[in-house]
């Protein structure tokens, strides 16, 4: 349940954003008005995508790590306090802590594998 609730912001934040389109008038004002609504809709599609990629991470760091590596809370300020300015992870109480965009990055990695292991798995069936 926790897990939920630290990833709550991201979505607020997609919202607000299509929100704040709707709210400017430039979807009605433009002439032009799908570009717009194109724009809006891949910043909540890339918003969702994100959220996938960092739920992943934060479920697999401490996992993997054997419990010394943990995540940071997705709305926390820890990294800005404790870690040095746009760190992907740092150092508290002997524990190695990732920030959000180090989760995304090790989300990131871990489909790539995923990725290339499915590809390696398929040719190696379809060759034998």
């Amino acid at each position: 349940m926790t897990l939920l609730v630290d990833c709550l912001p991201a979505f607020f934040l997609a919202f607000k954003v299509v929100l704040w389109f709707v709210q400017a008038g430039s979807i009605t004002r433009c002439h032009n008005w799908t570009d717009e609504m194109l724009d809006a809709l891949a910043v909540l599609l890339w918003s969702a995508v994100e959220f996938v990629l960092v739920v992943t991470a934060k479920w697999l760091v401490p996992r993997l790590s054997l419990g010394r590596w943990r995540a940071e809370s997705l709305d926390g300020s820890e990294g800005r306090v404790h870690g040095p300015a746009g760190a992907l992870s740092f150092r508290r109480d002997g524990k190695r802590v990732l920030t959000p965009t180090g989760l995304l990055f090790v989300g990131v990695a871990f489909y790539a594998l995923v990725g290339l292991a499915a590809a390696g798995l398929a040719a190696l069936t379809e060759s034998g």
